[in-house]
């Protein structure tokens, strides 16, 4: 009886030893989740995101960088009112009939006196040109210098008005260079999410896998199993019974 065993065992393990290599035509590994698919795509996507708004910031940062150039003469010059100098020339048109009927007046008075042509004449002709001249010459310049302070101040007006545009140039810079940082960021950190909730959707299936696998090692090594397990039973009896 001992001998069948022996024989039955044989043939088992000549039946086991038979069997040809059986691959495992399961996955073994988990693929990427379709959540963390996006969250991939997203992460590209987020790849130059930024540019534009930083592109934006570079040329308003040129604009604030731009320095303002001093007020020059021929700044002053083009805010000049263009009908100052008519505004002079009437000016002194009224002046001179003024002045004349003023040196009209002198010769009536020394005919009157009977000292028409002579010094005295001469004297007060003079004497009231010269105050015609200071009068004339100080309406000239008052005139002058309130075309020239109007010109200056509608130049000084635009410099600061560059100025002020310059300033805002900056501040936008600022706030176009924030917002594409902050774009990119926020398209990267909701990507990080989908990633990591993808990741445990991955691991679950991983698990799965790593089940299957297992349960097709245990299939492939239950033949040897039960034959060891034969074995064990039969080798304490057959060495008690000689050769």
């Amino acid at each position: 009886m001992a001998m069948s065993a022996y024989a039955d065992i044989l043939g088992r393990a000549q039946s086991v030893a038979s069997q040809p290599y059986t691959p495992y035509g399961g996955q073994l590994t988990a693929g990427l989740d379709p959540t963390q698919q996006a969250g991939i795509s997203n992460i590209n996507s987020a790849y130059g995101m930024a540019q534009p708004y930083f592109a934006q910031a570079g040329q308003y940062a040129q604009q604030g960088a731009a320095p303002v150039a001093n007020i020059s003469g021929n700044d002053i010059q083009r805010y000049q009112n263009p009908f100052q100098q008519s505004v002079i020339d009437a000016t002194l048109g009224n002046i001179n009939e003024a002045d004349q009927r003023q040196q009209q007046m002198v010769k009536g008075n020394a005919a009157m006196s009977g000292a028409l042509g002579g010094d005295r004449q001469a004297v007060a002709q003079a004497e009231l040109a010269r105050q015609q001249g200071l009068a004339r010459n100080q309406t000239l310049a008052g005139l002058q210098s309130q075309g020239y302070s109007q010109a200056l101040s509608a130049a000084q007006s635009q410099q600061q008005n560059q100025q002020a545009n310059a300033q805002r140039a900056a501040q936008a810079a600022g706030i176009y260079g924030n917002l594409g940082a902050g774009a990119q960021q926020a398209q990267l950190q909701g990507a990080g999410a989908q990633l990591g909730a993808g990741q445990v959707a991955q691991q679950t299936e991983q698990q799965r896998l790593n089940a299957l696998y297992g349960q097709f090692q245990q299939q492939q090594a239950f033949p040897y199993q039960q034959l060891g397990w034969l074995s064990g039973i039969a080798s304490p009896i057959g060495s008690q019974m000689g050769q």
